[in-house]
């Protein structure tokens, strides 16, 4: 048996109750569990996922302009400021094969780093690079991306956001090597008013335009027809729906379950992972009809009414199901709405976010109080230390609520955590709160110490 501890948040009076570490069930309760390593992680490789189609022109020239909120926040921020950066960029745009209305394969995934803008300076390789002080491009970081983000609208209309994130990262482009590093925390940013539409079969974008057919007629509901499945039996039915997910026995589209794997094998924590998306709003979901009479998924957020109208002075986004999903299975996530005109609150939100996930530790949620009775929050957490030596199995041990939260150090046993809020490590959070960890000031913690805190939440 293990102990888990109630730590309460304000009060500096703990006390622990035995139990089996797996079992925390309090009644009703949402358990949240964040992993990181004890020591600091430098190094951040960021990919930016851009939506090039027709609609796009407008946001992307926000993002040019707002991305130094991610650099701002990130320099003021993080203990040793701006991290060891690789920033890269690829489109939406895998083409359509052999059929009209795009390319045959679009970008395929390989990182954009063309001059966008008349005058400015792209960087000399693939990617924006600065690590250790050295960089590969002139003037600012923040102005070298808005040279090469603003990708243009000519992209394809059946963006596959996932597919071509995971051609930038799987090493089928020699041009984009480098990028991902073994040791660096990977951040993707999905920036589309489109869901996803990533396809295995191209067939699925015959040129045939015929509304009656298995196909339908040739526009991007049929992302949704064949991608998506909800309580409605015939998808083309006009009217709202619910409880829609990806379909996962699609013939002609990429099971969403397969992105989440690919992403979670480039990396041997989770935690190391952070996944972002400036998209449509998740509801509601509501199939109506386009100004051609065909059927077509509703927006979700913005001022256009009628499909495919979006306009820069009337943004609109359609609800992004797959890409909700894809984000949601990983524990370090944000999503904000694409459907504002001006993008600095969702790029701050998610720089906010970066800061949360690479200083690490901190709560989503807001931890269950089991005492209200009690001043302080009552939290229940399980924490753990686990140590991987040369030879061997990884080594865990539990490691207990300190005593005198106010001093930890002076605490009886140690190390010790604290679980309290903390604006400057955890500002992306409604909450603030942080799992910190004490150890005697003469210990060395090896590098490979990591800290798993279990927490149940509301």
């Amino acid at each position: 048996m293990r102990q888990i501890c109630l730590l309460a948040v304000v009060a500096t009076v703990a006390g622990c109750i035995n139990r089996d570490l797996a079992e925390v069930k309090p009644n009703p309760v949402v358990e949240e569990q964040v992993d990181f390593p004890f020591n600091q992680n430098n190094n951040l490789d960021l990919l930016f996922v851009v939506d090039n189609s027709g609609s796009m022109r407008a946001e992307q020239v926000s993002l040019a302009i707002n991305f130094v909120n991610i650099i701002n926040t990130l320099e003021a921020y993080l203990p040793d400021g701006l991290p060891n950066i690789h920033v890269g960029v690829v489109s939406t745009d895998m083409g359509d094969g052999p059929y009209r209305g795009c390319t045959e394969t679009g970008d395929q995934g390989r990182l954009q780093n063309t001059a966008r803008v008349a005058g400015c300076s792209p960087p000399t390789g693939a990617f924006i690079s600065n690590v250790e002080g050295v960089t590969n491009y002139s003037g600012s970081l923040a102005d070298t991306f808005a040279c090469i983000a603003q990708l243009g609208t000519t992209g394809c209309g059946f963006e596959q956001p996932l597919e071509s994130m995971q051609r930038a990262l799987d090493g089928s482009n020699p041009s984009n090597a480098g990028f991902l590093r073994d040791d660096a925390m990977l951040a993707i940013v999905f920036i589309t008013d489109e869901d996803d539409c990533s396809v295995k079969d191209t067939a699925m974008f015959d040129d045939t335009n015929d509304p009656n057919s298995t196909l339908g007629a040739r526009t991007s509901f049929r992302c949704f027809e064949f991608g998506v499945t909800c309580d409605v039996a015939n998808a083309r039915s006009l009217g709202p729906r619910e409880v829609c997910k990806p379909r996962e026995d699609s013939p002609y589209m990429t099971n969403v379950n397969s992105y989440i794997s690919f992403v979670k094998s480039l990396k041997p924590y989770n935690s190391m992972i952070m996944v972002a998306a400036i998209v449509g709003t998740p509801t509601p979901i509501a199939v109506t009809t386009d100004g051609d009479g065909y059927p077509c998924l509703a927006y979700s957020c913005g001022d256009a009414e009628i499909c495919g109208q979006a306009r820069d002075d009337e943004p609109a986004a359609v609800p992004p199901i797959r890409l909700k999903a894809f984000i949601d299975a990983f524990s370090l996530n944000q999503i904000t709405t694409i459907c504002d005109t001006d993008l600095s609150d969702a790029l701050q939100k998610i720089a906010e976010f970066f800061v949360s996930g690479l200083v690490n530790g901190c709560l989503k949620g807001t931890p269950k109080d089991l005492d209200p009775a009690t001043p302080g929050v009552q939290a229940d957490c399980a924490v753990t230390e686990t140590r991987t030596p040369n030879t061997g199995a990884p080594v865990e041990t539990v490691i207990s609520a300190c005593d005198n939260a106010s001093d930890p150090l002076s605490s009886s046993r140690l190390p010790c955590y604290t679980l309290l809020p903390d604006t400057a490590t955890c500002p992306g959070t409604d909450t603030h709160l942080s799992v910190t960890v004490h150890y005697p000031e003469t210990a060395i913690v090896p590098p490979d110490t990591r800290i798993s805190a279990r927490c149940a939440t509301n």
